[in-house]
């Protein structure tokens, strides 16, 4: 149900936006941010952390936040959506005032379309 309520969102949201890789001034998603928590001992996570840094060298305009979660100081940043997590790795994407989490390895790997179709707005 959760992955179909995914999907839907994201059709929506490309109905209609030309893709860019970067926010443009004026977009209704200003400030876009990426929380990506993870363990260094999950090999999922190693898995999708490569995938992460690629996006996070194309998206400039986005803020990617990496959250250890064994990481006993961790930022204040990654606390402010902690309650997302149910395991690692999970990718909360935050954006005005609508919040989405990708649980897994299957899930992060959408999140290049979910940050496309974020960054089409003008």
């Amino acid at each position: 149900m959760k992955r179909i309520l995914i999907i839907l969102m994201l059709g929506i949201m490309l109905l209609g936006c030309s893709q860019k890789t970067t926010v443009t001034p004026g977009c209704n998603y200003s400030k876009i941010e990426v929380f990506f928590y993870y363990s260094p001992k999950c090999p999922h996570c190693e898995k999708v952390k490569p995938y992460v840094d690629d996006l996070k060298d194309r998206y400039e305009n986005v803020s990617f936040y990496y959250c250890n979660v064994l990481e006993k100081n961790v930022s204040r940043e990654c606390y402010r959506y902690a309650y997302y997590v149910m395991g690692v790795p999970t990718v909360v994407v935050h954006t005005g005032n609508i919040t989405t989490s990708l649980v897994g390895e299957r899930d992060i790997l959408g999140l290049g379309d979910l940050l496309r179709s974020l960054a089409c707005c003008e």
